[in-house]
C-alpha cells in the first residue's frame, strides 16, 4: 500500500484504476452494489435499488425501450413498436393496408406480376380451349 492506494485489500491479479481499486471494490454511483455487479450504473443518489443495482427509474420490465417510471403501457408484447409513452404505436390505415398486403403475398406462394394479356397474344385459357376442341374434332373424325 502506498499513499495513493484507496483500496489496500485488492485481490491479487485484479485490474485496478489509478486509485488502486478494482471494480469489485468500487461503487461509483453509491447505490450499495459494487461496479462489477452493477447492471445500472449512474443510479440517482438515494433511490432504492434491486440486487442488480437498478432503481425503478432505470428498469424497463417489458424491454420496449421506455423505462418503467415513464411507461404508461408496462406490458407491451415483445417486438411491438411503441410511442414515447411505451404504448403500442398506432399505424395509419394506409400502413395497416401495406402490412396486410405484405402478409398476404408472403404466404400465398409465387407472385404473378401481371394478369393482363399482351395485345395480340391469346390468353392461355383460350389456347387450351382451342386445343381441346381440335382434339375432340380429331377423335370424332376417326
Amino acid at each position: 500500500m502506498d499513499n495513493v492506494d484507496s483500496c489496500p485489500n485488492t485481490i491479487a491479479g485484479d485490474e485496478v484504476a489509478d486509485s488502486g481499486c478494482s471494480d469489485s471494490q468500487k461503487d461509483s454511483d453509491n447505490d450499495g452494489i459494487t461496479d462489477d455487479m452493477d447492471e445500472c450504473p449512474g443510479t440517482i443518489t438515494g433511490e432504492e435499488v434491486d440486487p442488480y443495482g437498478c432503481s425503478n427509474s432505470q428498469k424497463d420490465s417489458d424491454n420496449d425501450g421506455i423505462v418503467d417510471s415513464d411507461d404508461q403501457c408496462p406490458d407491451t408484447p415483445a417486438g411491438e413498436e411503441v410511442d414515447e409513452s411505451g404504448c403500442k404505436l398506432e399505424k395509419s390505415e394506409e400502413e395497416n393496408n401495406e402490412d396486410t398486403a405484405t402478409e398476404k403475398t408472403e404466404d400465398s406462394g409465387p407472385v404473378v406480376e401481371s394478369l393482363e394479356e399482351e395485345p395480340g397474344i391469346p390468353s392461355l385459357g383460350l389456347v387450351a380451349v382451342i386445343f381441346s376442341l381440335l382434339a375432340i374434332a380429331l377423335v370424332r373424325r376417326d
